[in-house]
């Protein structure tokens, strides 16, 4: 695959203002190391042992309502990957479109994004089991996450040019093509063929909902965080308001009565006070 956009080929900073790594370089880091470390401890991509890993950590449906309890498979899933093309080619779609959307949505949304897209793209292996005439075979990649990924960035940035192979297309055609894809693979193959379509169709559902709703949802977390700041400095002001009126009386006592008329806790309060007029 080749990917490349001359508008933004040096836009995603690699790591954050803040000189850490950012979220695209961790799901891609974690991606990497959890999928080789499965293959060395497992005889390699298609040893016993690594098998028994897809087994543990994959998404599965073929174990009936057992899976409902096993709330970590729709989760560690999207960090399992078969061989090595299926491992690049993901990490390769996921730093592309990672590192596009962080700078929009920021490193803990992206995040959220990535694992909420693999989450619903497992409901897809769900329902399509439902339907299925027989047992489907535990799901494993980042694919669905991706797809959601995709799917946003061809929303969050429509006309954005890139070159996918050698054909130089927007970010949304980019983004319906390959939906497009996995559309006319389904109903061909009809889950057959090793690759999970039902997955990648539901995160990007996901990413579309997502995309969708994002106005809406924004203005209102918007509004909440507006409403939380102006409860803090609400209660600040009324707690300074309430120490000055206590600072008043303890003066206007000292002034009638001296020191000596003060209890332990005025005393205390006034010390408190007086430290925290000269931290200032």
């Amino acid at each position: 695959m080749s990917w490349s956009d001359r508008s933004y080929a040096d836009e995603g900073p690699l790591f954050r203002s803040g000189g850490g790594p950012g979220p695209t370089v961790w799901l891609v880091g974690i991606n990497v190391v959890v999928s080789i470390v499965l293959w060395l401890v497992g005889g390699g991509a298609g040893g016993d042992g690594a098998y028994d890993a897809v087994l543990a950590l994959g998404f599965r449906t073929d174990i009936g309502v057992d899976a409902l309890w096993q709330l970590w498979r729709p989760f560690s899933y999207q960090f399992i990957h078969g061989d090595v093309r299926h491992l690049l080619f993901n990490m390769l779609m996921l730093w592309f479109t990672g590192r596009m959307l962080e700078e929009v949505f920021g490193p803990r949304r992206l995040v959220a994004l990535f694992l909420g897209f693999g989450a619903v793209g497992a409901l897809g292996q769900v329902v399509h089991q439902l339907i299925a005439a027989g047992p489907l075979p535990p799901v494993i990649g980042a694919s669905g996450s991706i797809m959601g990924l995709v799917v946003l960035l061809g929303f969050t940035f429509p006309r954005r040019r890139i070159i996918f192979i050698v054909v130089e297309m927007s970010c949304a055609v980019f983004a319906a093509l390959l939906v497009g894809i996995d559309l006319l693979a389904l109903v061909a193959y009809r889950g057959e063929g090793g690759t999970a379509h039902s997955v990648h169709l539901a995160g990007a559902f996901a990413g579309f909902a997502f995309a969708r709703l994002w106005p809406r949802l924004e203005g209102r977390v918007e509004d909440l965080k507006r409403q939380r700041e102006h409860r803090k400095q609400q209660a600040a002001a009324d707690s300074q308001a309430k120490d000055e009126a206590e600072m008043d009386r303890i003066l206007e006592k000292i002034n009638t009565e001296g020191m000596a008329g003060l209890s332990e806790r005025e005393r205390s309060f006034l010390k408190k006070q007086s430290e925290r007029l000269r931290r200032r």
